[in-house]
């Protein structure tokens, strides 16, 4: 099997990382049902530790957590 140049992988990916980026970080606000799922699992895990937020978009999520939960 042939490897693609680092080219060809990198130059799509960082296309498709700036327009995701892009989306605003409000977009979760008109998620209602993820907004339950995320308060729910902010409420049972509160007093657990860290939790660490892997490649998760473009931070909506963890804005989330540090402000609102």
């Amino acid at each position: 099997m042939k490897m693609q140049s680092l080219d060809k992988i990198i130059k799509p990916y960082n296309t498709t990382a700036e327009h995701y980026a892009a989306a605003p970080v409000h977009e979760l606000f008109k998620k209602h049902f993820d907004l339950l799922l995320l308060k729910e699992f902010a409420l049972i895990n509160k007093n657990k530790g860290r939790c660490t937020d892997f490649g998760c978009g473009p931070g909506q999520t963890t804005k989330f957590f540090t402000t609102k939960a």
